[in-house]
Order: structure tokens, then C-alpha cells, then sequence
């Protein structure tokens, strides 16, 4: 049997709700391992132009909206029948922008008190537990390696569609890389 006739057969044997988790885990796994591996400009073409756009909208996005981006009475609901969303609540999830904040710059928000890696459960501040970071955006790095060329190919005359981002991200950097 071929792999994709085995992921077949593992997707089929799985209800809806822990379907569709997991197929948007293995998309987020293979994104972010893929492009981590390889350095920006082996995949980005014009690079050196679309990283500097990219970058000065993150800059002014950044100045504007809050480190989750979410909107002001904006309410999340988790899929707790997944064990590893079991734990989520408002109270143990930290929503943060991975288009706005990378890794790196991440640190320097919890260095300067902007965000917090921790909270204390149930209100107890000697159950201290960590925050579970939550993204509703790619990250630089995945949206790079997402428009690759080995990924999508040239999108000229194509139509992309960006349903639920935020900040418009994805088709600012699907006009950029392609």
C-alpha cells in the first residue's frame, strides 16, 4: 500500500472532530518543520523585496493591534473532546499572533511584561502552570514556505482565498512570494 492510501485509511478510521485536528496539525507540523529547514532565501523568490514588505507591514500591524490581534470582546471556544485541547480555557491559553511575533521577538514580549509564559490555575498562586500558547495566524516562516515554489507553484492568474485571517497575512505574502 502507498502512503497516501494509508493516511487514507488512518484519516477513514477517525470521527469528524479528531479528523480535522489532526489533519490541521500534520499541515502545521510539515509547514513549520519544512521551513525551518531551509534558510529564507532558498525558497523565497524576490526575496530580499518581499521580505522587506512583509516585514515593514508586520511592524505596522504590530504598532496597531494587541498581541493576540483578537477583537475586543471576541470569544474562543476549544474542541475539548481532543485530548490535547482537553486543558484549554480561557484562563490557561495565551493567544498570540505568530505573524506578528516570532519566536524570538515572543521572548522579548515576556521579557518586557507584555505576555506571560505562566498563570496560576484556578486562581491558586501556588499552582502555577504553563500558558498554552494559541496562534490564529502562519508565522513568517510558514507563510514563506507555504508559497514556495515547492509548494504552490506560481500562483499568476489564480485565485487564493485567506478564510478567517486575521490581519490578512496569508495574502499579503501570497502577492509577495509568488
Amino acid at each position: 500500500a502507498s502512503f497516501a492510501h494509508s493516511m487514507d485509511t488512518l484519516l477513514d478510521s477517525l470521527d469528524e472532530g479528531l479528523r480535522q485536528a489532526f489533519v490541521w496539525r500534520c499541515a502545521s507540523y510539515l509547514a513549520t518543520v519544512a521551513s525551518e529547514a531551509l534558510p529564507p532565501n532558498a525558497i523565497a523568490p524576490r526575496a530580499q523585496a518581499a521580505e522587506e514588505a512583509l516585514e515593514a507591514a508586520r511592524q505596522m500591524l504590530r504598532a496597531k493591534l494587541p498581541p493576540d490581534a483578537c477583537a475586543p470582546g471576541e470569544r474562543f471556544s476549544f474542541p475539548h473532546h481532543v485530548p490535547e485541547y482537553a486543558d484549554y480555557s480561557s484562563e490557561s491559553v495565551q493567544h498570540v499572533d505568530a505573524f506578528l511575533y516570532d519566536e524570538t521577538e515572543l521572548d522579548e514580549a515576556v521579557d518586557e511584561g507584555k505576555l506571560a509564559r505562566y498563570y496560576c490555575a484556578g486562581g491558586n498562586p501556588r499552582d502555577v502552570r504553563l500558558l498554552n500558547f494559541v496562534s490564529h495566524s502562519f508565522s513568517v516562516d510558514q507563510l514563506r514556505f507555504i508559497f514556495s515554489p515547492a509548494v504552490l507553484g506560481p500562483l499568476r492568474g489564480q485565485r487564493v482565498v485567506d478564510v478567517g485571517s486575521r490581519t490578512g497575512a496569508v495574502l499579503y505574502a501570497g502577492a509577495l512570494y509568488s
